[in-house]
């Protein structure tokens, strides 16, 4: 343990380098690769050090995409699952630290790969039942989460159907505001 109470594994996968973050991604997540083969970094260390939802920060990005993968669960739960009821896309969302846009696109980008048939988990509810899809609205506004939504499925029409049907079901306010018509319309373009 470090003095920032964290071990090893922990800190190769959120510490970043904003002056040069490519390179140093790359090299914490080929750390994280040796320990693995070695048998030195496993499954559970993803589970127990809450290590995807931590690490979903774009300076981070490769982690973030390579924990996930070998963890796919941990987009939808963390270890504090049964205190909190928060599921890790809410956390990003109404982190302290000011997360941004750039976080919640990478965040459906990679839930996509792992969970398409949940839309990347866009419609996930928290414990006040309240979706990561209303949260983004009204943290990033309706441009920056239709962007980001844009960015990780693309919306060429059929696409849009499913995305339409879950606004509706799990969101029903926002399928009639004038904001959400305008950004539907401006997806179908």
């Amino acid at each position: 343990m470090g003095r920032s109470g964290r071990n090893v594994i922990e800190l190769l996968a959120i510490l970043n380098c904003k002056s040069n973050p490519e390179p140093f991604d790359t090299a914490c997540l080929n750390a994280l690769k040796v320990l693995k083969e070695s048998n030195l970094f496993l499954k559970k260390d993803i589970q127990n050090c809450n290590l995807v939802a931590t690490s979903c920060h774009i300076e981070c990005h490769l982690r973030f995409d390579y924990l996930a993968g070998i963890y796919p669960a941990g987009l939808q739960k963390h270890r504090h699952w049964q205190e909190t009821r928060t599921p890790p896309i809410h956390m990003l969302i109404n982190s302290r630290d000011s997360s941004t846009a750039e976080q919640f696109q990478l965040f459906l980008t990679t839930a996509l790969k792992h969970h398409p048939e949940d839309i990347g988990l866009l419609f996930q509810k928290d414990d006040k039942g309240k979706t990561a899809f209303e949260g983004a609205l009204n943290k990033y506004g309706h441009e920056a989460t239709f962007g980001s939504i844009e960015q990780f499925i693309p919306l060429d029409g059929a696409e849009l159907l499913p995305l339409l049907h879950r606004v509706v079901e799990n969101a029903p306010q926002y399928s009639s505001s004038q904001s959400f018509l305008h950004s539907m319309s401006y997806l179908l373009r």
